[in-house]
């Protein structure tokens, strides 16, 4: 049940993104700015799709299990996380703070192998590091590292 339910918020929420979108008019060097929420927007309803696919199929997650303690820290400490994030992001920076962030979710959703933690977290924080710092001349937060 708990997964029908959120199959129809990301619907709701693809459905917004892809509206709204549509209403970005100023044209760039690729052409319109919508493109990319759009594919998000097309993710969100693939994810869907697939998580009521599974709901229907009986093998979704059971609506009792939501409320449950250990599940609400959870998701209180990894919102404090991306509060710290926030935060840090401008002082440390956007790989330091980007790193710990992913790390620490990691760590919230059960991985405890601390290598795969640690390398999954460069690993990611890089990729994005190079993809929207660089090949895409974003201005990320230096931070302490400045480079």
């Amino acid at each position: 049940m708990a997964d029908l339910i959120m199959a129809g918020c990301l619907y709701v929420v693809a459905a917004w993104v892809f509206i709204e979108s549509g209403r970005w008019t100023t044209d760039i060097f690729i052409g319109s700015p919508s493109w990319m929420p759009r594919i998000v927007a097309g993710a969100l309803i693939l994810l869907a799709s697939i998580l009521l696919a599974a709901a229907v199929k009986g093998r979704g997650a059971p609506l009792g299990r939501i409320g449950d303690r250990r599940d609400l820290a959870r998701v209180s400490l990894a919102l404090g996380a991306a509060l710290a994030y926030l935060a840090l992001l401008r002082p440390v920076g956007f790989l330091i703070s980007s790193t710990l962030l992913t790390a620490v979710l990691q760590w919230l959703m059960g991985q405890r192998r601390y290598g795969v933690l640690a390398v999954v977290s460069l690993t990611l924080s890089l990729a994005c590091y190079l993809l929207f710092g660089k090949i895409l001349a974003v201005p990320l937060p230096a931070g302490i590292l400045s480079f």
